[in-house]
């Protein structure tokens, strides 16, 4: 756009920045976010299976049959 020779004024430059700003800001929030969100279902997940006598059942319901080679 500004590439062949021409003035870029401060106004245009302030405006391509404020349009930057949001992604500039979260572009290292959202990886955190994910990691901060499997972190919690993890956590979760951890705390249903050590219940008494429900956390081994929901445990099995859902862990993979597939490491048995009889079935």
């Amino acid at each position: 756009m500004w590439a062949r020779d021409e003035k870029l004024s401060i106004r245009a430059a302030l405006r391509f920045s404020t349009g930057k700003f949001l992604s500039f800001l979260f572009a290292p929030i959202i990886p955190l976010l994910i990691v901060a969100a499997l972190g919690i279902v993890t956590m979760l997940a951890a705390l249903v299976v050590n219940i008494p006598f429900i956390g081994p059942i929901v445990a099995g319901a859902f862990s993979s049959w597939r490491w048995r080679s009889d079935l």
